[in-house]
C-alpha cells in the first residue's frame, strides 16, 4: 500500500483514508481489544465485533481510519479511528455526533491531534458539517483535554447519561462549531 504524507514525525507519516470498508473497521476493533480501549470508547457497553461492523452501514455515518507510515520502511500501520454518526440537516446547519480513538502506541508528541485536525478539516469541508458533537464519560479528563485543546466547548457534566464501565455515570459533551475551528480553513 503507497501511504501519502500528511504530517510527519521522525520516523513517521500521518494520514487519514476516508474509504474505510468492513475489513479495515474489523482490524481497528482487534486492534482497540487488543489495547483494552473498546471499554473507554463505548461506554455504555462493549459493542460485539458484528454489531461494530453493522455500524459501516447506519445511514448518515461515515468513518476515518488514521494511518502511520514508517518513513524508512514505507510500511502503514493503523494508528487511529474517527467517525461521524447522525449526520443530519438541520435549519441552522448540518450537524454530526463524533468519536474518536487512537491506539496506545501514537498518544503523545501531538499525532492524534494532528490526525483529528485533518479529519475536522475533511468533516467541515467536504463533510460539509456545521456543528459536531462529541459525548464522553465525565472521568475521562484525557479526552475532554483533548477535545477542549482542539477547540471544542464543554456542557456538563449531563447526569446519569448512561453506564461507564457497567456503572451509571455523567458525562461531558464538547461542541465544536465550523466558524469556530481554526486549524486548516
Amino acid at each position: 500500500m503507497s501511504c501519502p504524507a500528511q504530517v510527519e514525525r521522525e520516523k513517521w507519516e500521518y494520514f487519514i483514508a476516508t474509504d474505510v470498508g468492513e475489513e479495515l473497521l474489523a482490524t481497528a476493533y482487534l486492534l482497540l481489544q487488543k489495547d483494552n480501549l473498546l471499554g473507554t470508547v463505548f461506554f455504555d457497553r462493549v459493542p460485539l465485533l458484528s454489531e461494530f461492523l453493522g455500524w459501516l452501514k447506519l445511514p448518515n455515518s461515515f468513518y476515518f481510519a488514521a494511518f502511520a507510515r514508517d518513513v524508512q520502511s514505507g510500511t502503514c500501520e493503523l494508528a487511529g479511528l474517527g467517525w461521524l454518526w447522525n449526520i443530519s440537516p438541520h435549519e441552522i446547519g448540518r450537524r454530526a455526533d463524533a468519536g474518536i480513538v487512537f491506539l496506545r502506541k501514537f498518544w503523545g508528541d501531538g499525532v492524534p491531534e494532528q490526525i483529528t485536525g485533518q479529519m475536522l478539516d475533511w468533516a467541515f469541508t467536504t463533510g460539509r458539517i456545521e456543528t459536531i458533537y462529541m459525548v464522553t464519560s465525565a472521568s475521562n479528563r484525557l479526552l475532554q483535554r483533548f477535545t477542549r485543546a482542539l477547540g471544542f466547548t464543554h456542557y456538563g457534566p449531563l447526569p446519569n447519561w448512561g453506564l461507564y464501565q457497567g456503572k451509571p455515570g455523567d458525562a461531558v459533551m464538547g461542541v465544536l462549531e465550523k466558524k469556530k475551528w481554526t486549524r486548516s480553513l
